[in-house]
Order: C-alpha cells, then sequence, then structure tokens
C-alpha cells in the first residue's frame, strides 16, 4: 500500500517545567504517534499521565511557566511548533478546534451563547454579523438544540447543553481536526452517551478528525479507531481499538481495561491499580510503571523500554505516515 501523509504527525514533543534548583523537569517526555485524515484517535490514561498537557501542547495551549521544549507537530505541510503567533491563530479555531472539560468556565457568562458562537466565526470568517448570526443558529441546530436557544446565557442551559454549546463553537468554522479533552467528565452517564454519539456523527457529517482524551478506555473504545495509552509523560502502548481491547500488551493497558466495570461480572468491589502513577520531578530511571506493575522484572527498573512496534513484518515505530498507522506499538520489556 502506498504511502500517504497523515493529518496530523507528532515527533519527539516533549514539554518541561522549571525546577526551583535550575532543572528542567520534563512533563511530557517525547511522544511521538499521528491523526489520519477523518480517523478517530483516543489518548487515555490516569490523571497526571500527561494526555491533556500534550494535547494542548499540539496547539501551543501551555500556560508559563511551562513550555515546550523539543518536537515537530506536523499539520499538513505546516509545523505548528515554528509557526508564528499570527499564523498560528489562524489555524486554532478554524482548521483546528477544542473543546474542553468544563463549559461553565469555558463560556463567557455575561454574552449570550448565539454571540459567542457568531464571535468565532466573525474571527475566523468573512461572514458579516448577520450571516455569522444564522450560522451560528445553524451550529446549534446541528448538535441538537433549537436556534432559538441562541438568546440564551450558559447560566440559563444544563451541563449537557452547554458541552453541546461548546462542540457547536468548535465545529463552527468547519474544522479539520477536533480535540476533546475529557468531553464527558461532568455530566451523568446517559448523557455522555448522548454526547458520544453527537461526536460520532459530526465526524461523519463533516468529515472530522477527532482526538478524544479520556481516562475511561470503554468510552473511548465507543467513538475512536486507535488508542493511545499514556503513562509518565510518555506512550506506552499505541495501536487499533479492537487490539487493545483483545489483546493488550502494556500491563498498564491490562489494568485500566480491568478497572472498567462489567455488568456481567459478580457483585464485589470494584479494581483498582495498586500504588500511585510518579511524581514527574521524581521519574525512575527505567520504566515508569514497574514500581506497579504485577509483571515487572530486573531490567524494568533500572532501563527505560523503547515503544517498539509488535505486528510481524511492522514499520519501524518512528514512522508517521499512513502506512505506519495500522501498527501496534508498547512500551515494555515484559509485554504480555
Amino acid at each position: 500500500m502506498s504511502a500517504r501523509a497523515p493529518l496530523l504527525a507528532v515527533r519527539d514533543l516533549r514539554v518541561g517545567f522549571p525546577s526551583a534548583d535550575g532543572r528542567v523537569i520534563e512533563a511530557v517526555r517525547g511522544i511521538d504517534f499521528a491523526v489520519a485524515d477523518g480517523a478517530a484517535v483516543g489518548v487515555v490514561g490516569e490523571s497526571g499521565s500527561g494526555k491533556s498537557l500534550s494535547m494542548l501542547a499540539l496547539i501551543r495551549l501551555i500556560a508559563p511557566p511551562g513550555r515546550i521544549t523539543g518536537g515537530v507537530v506536523a499539520f499538513g505541510a505546516e509545523d505548528l511548533i515554528a509557526l508564528d503567533e499570527k499564523r498560528l491563530r489562524r489555524i486554532r479555531g478554524r482548521d483546528i478546534a477544542m473543546v474542553f472539560q468544563d463549559p461553565q468556565s469555558s463560556l463567557n457568562p455575561s454574552l449570550s451563547v448565539g454571540r459567542q458562537i457568531a464571535d468565532v466565526l466573525r474571527a475566523h470568517t468573512n461572514l458579516s454579523a448577520a450571516q455569522s448570526q444564522l450560522a451560528a443558529a445553524e451550529a446549534l441546530e446541528r448538535v441538537g438544540i433549537s436556534p432559538d436557544k441562541r438568546h440564551a446565557y450558559p447560566h440559563e442551559l444544563s451541563g449537557g447543553m452547554r458541552q453541546r454549546v461548546m462542540i457547536a463553537m468548535a465545529i463552527a468554522c468547519r474544522p479539520r481536526l477536533l480535540i476533546a479533552d475529557e468531553p464527558t467528565t461532568a455530566l451523568d452517564v446517559t448523557v455522555q452517551a448522548q454526547i458520544v454519539a453527537l461526536l460520532a456523527r459530526l465526524r461523519r457529517e463533516l468529515g472530522l478528525s477527532i482526538i478524544f482524551i479520556s481516562h475511561n478506555l470503554q468510552l473511548v473504545s465507543e467513538i475512536v479507531d486507535r488508542v493511545i495509552v499514556m503513562y509518565g509523560g510518555r506512550i506506552v502502548e499505541d495501536g487499533p481499538v479492537e487490539t487493545l481491547f483483545r489483546h493488550p500488551r502494556h500491563p498498564y493497558t491490562t489494568l485500566l481495561k480491568a478497572c472498567v466495570p462489567n455488568l456481567d461480572d459478580p457483585p464485589g468491589p470494584l479494581t483498582a491499580i495498586e500504588g500511585a502513577p510518579p511524581h514527574i520531578g521524581h521519574m525512575p530511571a527505567g520504566c515508569p510503571f514497574a514500581p506497579r506493575c504485577p509483571r515487572a522484572i530486573a531490567r524494568c527498573a533500572a532501563e527505560m523500554p523503547p515503544l517498539v512496534a509488535q505486528d510481524a513484518g511492522a514499520q519501524d515505530a518512528g514512522a508517521l505516515d499512513a502506512g505506519a498507522l495500522g501498527d501496534h506499538r508498547v512500551a515494555c520489556w515484559n509485554p504480555a
């Protein structure tokens, strides 16, 4: 099969924070992945794994004192890390949009939701004020909200409707890539399912590529084609969603999957991963998961395992063309 460049290709992305003793402590430690045009990729891991920080770094939304210390983020023919701020602002919101975890803190309480969507359209398109209002109403309707609600203020809407407004704002300019940062965390289970179904429908209708960030492996599996598992600021496993659910190779992925409640299981305590994630300032020399890993061997504590392809005849694990997107990569000295 001929190689085809992905929509987004990330290589050796690193994010660091200054320490009191003058060192730069890396919270994201050299990640590589790609997103094909029209694909949906899930990024999962516990709190502190680096998943949200990594995705914020893609569009340079790292707040000081944090900073991107290395890497390439190729979006089409452009490296987002190297772009000047003016060009980057044109891409953010228009070509790449982001839906954040808490719509209540993301929406302006003093403006109607229609006005806020219209302002995004005015900033990134040549629409007039009247045209942007009509387009805002259309965006709301596309996410299942009556256009009449465009006059409402955020506090007048439920949590699920506010998140739909955020999605409407994100898709208003028809971006090519949508980054959804735990968009269902504050919602009940029923509304979570509705939001996931909405994103899946928008992906089909608009040809969106999606990066879906979550701590819930089961939820991610309902919308994505492949899954990236992060731990300690690194990718520890990456592969097609069916492969990771049926044959997870990394012990951390296996334990994350076991933590998902199953109604068919007999009553009893929920499964939990013993221990806690490492502090970014005190990372072990070897695999960061080794202190919690039931499969750890001596080498795990002493040497960092590389992220390598597991498939027979697979390409080099660092390859980021479309032919590499089917590879199953694992960073483990003793995989299952």
